[in-house]
């Protein structure tokens, strides 16, 4: 079913047609300061739009909500902004144009449109307590999301897709509602302190990361391995748990390369037709 529902989005998402797969800026997924900010605000906005497209087709959107934002230089040169899909656009729709920039007083400088709300005090809370991460991913994601509705909502080393976030993984239980207040940016924020995933308990999953490639493949894994928890715990039998000696090995061997993270990112850029997004 899932994989049926894939397929119709991947039609409807991409037009079939002989640039399909077309490479666009495929390297242009690092900041470089040889660069000009403006330069360098293009392209954290494609990877932001490609991101957008991504976990849209994988199928880790719900509605207009949720909500992935970056860093990047303010395209006239002064200081940073932070890129939000503006309040109403779907994901499938987002286009590296339809982005909107804020400022540090929460204020758009860039594009047209306003900003979620509890967007803005989520991300901008992490931004303000993690100067290392310039990216956040906010899902409601199936399995992952299920896992952050229980009591005990922790992520069993079971597989090698869990093994690799081993100590990278914070879980907050003191849900307050939405949020709507600089107050719960930055209590989340502490609660993630330097882990790279955040469990929102009766709420969802946030990634904060200092890559856009990174996140984007952080967040889909962590899907994968709660996935593989639901269904491994729903045959009732009982789980084989790997030891915490081997999760070290298995995360530490994870993170000796980021490549692949790099390279799974730039797949599915590779997916993305020119002719269909144009100057994505």
């Amino acid at each position: 079913m899932a994989a049926s529902l894939l397929r119709i989005s991947l039609r409807q998402a991409f037009r079939q047609g002989p640039n399909l797969g077309a490479v666009y800026n495929v390297t242009n997924v690092r900041y470089d300061s040889t660069k000009s900010p403006k330069w360098n605000n293009k392209n954290v906005r494609e990877d932001l739009a490609t991101s957008y497209r991504g976990l849209y087709l994988y199928g880790l959107s719900e509605g207009i909500c949720n909500h992935l934002t970056a860093i990047a230089p303010a395209r006239k040169g002064k200081g940073n902004v932070t890129l939000v899909i503006p309040y109403g656009l779907h994901w499938s729709e987002v286009r590296s144009d339809s982005l909107v920039g804020l400022n540090d007083k929460e204020q758009v400088v860039e594009g047209e449109g306003e900003a979620d709300i509890t967007a803005v005090k989520i991300h901008l809370g992490v931004y303000r307590n993690r100067p290392d991460v310039k990216c956040v991913m906010h899902c409601h994601m199936p399995y992952a999301t299920a896992v952050a509705c229980l009591e005990n909502p922790v992520v069993e080393m079971l597989h090698q897709n869990s093994a690799r976030f081993y100590n990278k993984i914070a879980y907050d239980k003191g849900y307050n509602g939405l949020a709507t207040a600089d107050e719960e940016g930055d209590r989340l924020a502490e609660v993630l302190g330097n882990k790279l995933v955040l469990f929102m308990g009766n709420h969802g999953v946030l990634v904060a990361a200092s890559t856009i490639y990174e996140a984007f493949d952080s967040i889909y894994y962590i899907e994968r391995a709660c996935l593989y928890q639901v269904l491994a715990r729903a045959t009732g039998q009982k789980v084989n748990i790997i030891s915490d000696e081997l999760c070290q090995k298995i995360s530490k061997d994870f993170y000796a390369d980021k490549l692949y993270m790099l390279k799974h990112f730039q797949a599915f850029k590779r997916m993305v037709s020119n002719s269909d997004l144009d100057e994505l």
